[in-house]
């Protein structure tokens, strides 16, 4: 039987607790849950180094993937401090990464300024594709066993895996494409465009190659320190 690898963490179990308790989750927000909005979680301000997420399961994907990724990459991450269940709810704890959000800078970029981003994050993909990971035939979230593991969201009503092989996978992706492109006209996304109707042929059903990704990279998710170095934040796993 497979067991998800228990890392141990920098800070113990009491001071997690002690600071959880003196945490003000009315006045500590970082980033604010929006109900009903796939992949937001809140996020408080700790203490002037640390942040802390909130869950209702234990984030087991999300603490083996930044560890994996910060000991078989150069991609800085934030260094996640302790994880703990504490009043019904999981506490993930990091590091505070002091910086200024892309999105917020972006439009004071110059062009040059914003190719050396995109290259920069370019690299970091690269990176991450060249991670080895311990079972590459299985898609879906890693935790260290490299067992079968369903996505915790799913965009649609069909359960999002375990999927045992790549096979597996892109069959229910064409199936859910090929209902998104032939749906009714009164339904929420409304009528195909035509932009839409085209990726029938762009789309190969038949890959069979997995890499390792951190399914958001966006300027809300990269963050620049004050020595210019660029993070990649939120590696919620879904």
């Amino acid at each position: 039987m497979s067991h998800v690898i228990s890392p141990q963490f920098p800070m113990s179990e009491h001071d997690a607790i002690s600071l959880l308790e003196n945490l003000d989750r009315e006045n500590a927000y970082l980033v604010p849950k929006i109900p009903g909005a796939w992949g937001r979680v809140a996020v408080w301000r700790l203490t002037n180094n640390l942040v802390v997420k909130s869950r209702s399961s234990r984030p087991s994907h999300d603490i083996f993937t930044m560890g994996l990724v910060a000991s078989e990459t150069t991609i800085p991450v934030p260094r996640v401090q302790q994880c703990l269940r504490w009043k019904n709810s999981w506490w993930l704890i990091m590091d505070y990464v002091e910086g200024v959000d892309l999105k917020d800078e972006w439009p004071s970029l110059t062009s040059d300024e914003r190719k050396e981003v995109a290259e920069t994050l370019s690299s970091y993909v690269q990176q991450l594709r060249n991670v080895k990971l311990s079972n590459p035939s299985i898609p879906g979230p890693i935790d260290g066993t490299g067992a079968s593991l369903p996505c915790a969201i799913s965009c649609c009503r069909d359960p999002l895996g375990p999927f045992d092989s790549c096979s597996k996978m892109s069959s229910w992706f064409s199936k859910r494409f090929n209902w998104f492109i032939n749906r009714p006209h009164n339904t929420l996304f409304g009528k195909p465009s035509s932009t839409e109707l085209g990726l029938s042929d762009c789309i190969d059903w038949d890959w069979n190659t997995l890499y390792l990704t951190h399914g958001d990279i966006s300027l809300s998710n990269a963050r620049r320190d004050k020595d210019g170095k660029i993070w990649l934040l939120d590696w919620v796993i879904f």
